[in-house]
C-alpha cells in the first residue's frame, strides 16, 4: 500500500527565501531546520545586520497585550545541489516537538531560473501562512532581492 505524502513547504534548488516567522503563542519557541542554514534578517520587524549562519533560533513569546506578534525573519538559501529531498523543520524544545511542532519541507530539483523572495516587500498585512506550526506561522513574501542582498 502506498501511502499519501503532503510537504508543509516546497521549494527548489536554487532558491533563496525570506520566511518571517511569528509566534503567537505565551510560549518561547526554537525554530531549527535540517539541511540548511539561514541568515537574522529582522527580529520583531527591526531590520539587523547579521552575518552568522544559523539553523535554529529563539522566537519570544507573545505577551498577551502587543498589537504585533514576535517574529523572526530569515534567509534561508536552498541553493546546495547536496541538499535536495525530503527534511523537517520543528521546535528545538523536545516536549514541543514531541507535542508535534514539526513540519516538512520538500527541496526540488532546480527549476530553470532561481526565484528569490523577500520579506522586505511586504506592503501592509502580511500574506496567508504559507505554513503552520503549532502556533508558528511561516509567511512567506514573492518577489525578487537584488543580488547584493543575497547569501553569497
Amino acid at each position: 500500500m502506498l501511502a499519501f505524502f503532503q510537504a508543509d513547504i516546497v521549494v527548489h534548488q536554487g532558491d533563496v527565501e525570506d520566511w518571517t516567522i511569528e509566534n503567537r503563542s505565551h510560549e518561547l519557541h526554537a525554530f531549527h531546520i535540517h539541511q540548511i542554514h539561514f541568515l537574522l534578517v529582522s527580529w520583531n520587524r527591526t531590520p539587523v545586520n547579521d552575518t552568522f549562519l544559523r539553523d535554529t533560533i529563539n522566537i519570544p513569546y507573545w505577551d498577551g497585550k502587543s498589537d504585533a506578534y514576535p517574529s523572526v525573519t530569515l534567509r534561508m538559501d536552498f541553493r546546495d545541489p547536496n541538499s535536495v529531498g525530503t527534511f523537517v523543520y520543528h521546535c528545538h524544545l523536545l516536549e514541543h516537538e514531541d507535542g508535534g511542532m514539526m513540519g516538512t519541507d520538500v527541496l526540488n530539483a532546480q527549476r530553470s531560473h532561481t526565484r528569490v523572495t523577500p520579506a522586505s516587500k511586504l506592503s501592509g498585512a502580511f500574506p496567508r501562512p504559507r505554513a503552520i506550526l503549532g502556533p508558528l506561522d511561516i509567511l512567506v513574501d514573492i518577489g525578487a532581492l537584488a543580488e547584493k542582498e543575497v547569501i553569497q
